[in-house]
């Protein structure tokens, strides 16, 4: 089977020549510290969680580190939102940025929902103090993605993408090394041919940047229709058909 943990840790010590500071909401799960553990060697992480929470969750044995109790407290750091400097200024911004829009919030309501940590973890990168804010694994696409989508600055189309590695002894005889990626499953319901076009080009590009080219030659992408071979009809089936020229001028 495909060893993509290690093709990552590969990609990240070649890529990553400064250290990008990654800020995870559920901090502590276990699942995150874990993780956290080994990213220290990449970069610095942020756990919005209490200390005595994660270090309880160490020492009582259910997250096993992937580097010393000294060197995770020592490179990890843990925050409480209600105790941070912080919360004042990314109270105020988040304030600003609600105004005009269906969901405003007085400055109280602002500062009351920098205390979650999905928020403090978003608006964080909004002001610059992290580059990334990583999170869903307790918390539903809603709870994450709807205020990543208000308060992240974007551009062009918003998607999701997996990427897994099937079995060996998966018969299929299409993908190169089992890998596959699926794109989009959840946050464009009905995408326009643009979007389509742009979810497909992005996804690729995005798979060439995780495994290199030694490793995967080529990145073959397709668009799913219920339409077998040109047999349905519908407006979904519509969109994909019209995507497809589009995707040549990406």
């Amino acid at each position: 089977m495909f060893d993509l943990e290690q093709c990552l840790q590969d990609q990240l010590r070649a890529r990553m020549t400064t250290r990008q500071t990654l800020i995870f909401p559920e901090g502590d799960d276990v699942r995150v510290i874990e993780a956290a553990s080994r990213l220290v060697q990449f970069s610095n992480v942020v756990l919005v969680a209490a200390r005595e929470r994660v270090s309880a969750l160490i020492d009582g044995g259910e997250a096993k580190l992937g580097c010393s109790r000294r060197r995770f407290f020592a490179q990890v750091r843990c925050v409480r939102p209600s105790e941070s400097p912080l919360s004042d200024e990314l109270a105020q911004v988040l304030h600003g940025l609600s105004l005009g829009s269906k969901w405003e919030v007085s400055p109280e309501r602002a500062r009351e929902m920098v205390t979650d940590p999905v928020y403090f973890a978003i608006m964080a990168v909004r002001l610059g103090y992290a580059d990334a804010v990583l999170g869903g694994l307790r918390l539903s696409s809603r709870d994450f993605f709807v205020p990543c989508l208000r308060l992240l600055e974007r551009s062009g189309t918003v998607y999701e993408m997996a990427l897994f590695a099937l079995p060996d002894e998966h018969p299929s005889g299409i993908y190169q090394h089992n890998l596959v990626m699926f794109a989009d499953v959840a946050l464009n319901p009905a995408p326009t041919p643009e979007a389509l076009a742009d979810i497909a080009v992005g996804a690729s590009r995005t798979l060439r940047d995780l495994i290199p080219t030694e490793l995967l030659p080529e990145v073959n992408a397709a668009l799913l229709s219920y339409s077998t071979r040109g047999s349905g009809e519908g407006p979904s089936v519509e969109r994909v058909r019209a995507a497809e020229p589009l995707i040549a001028d990406k």
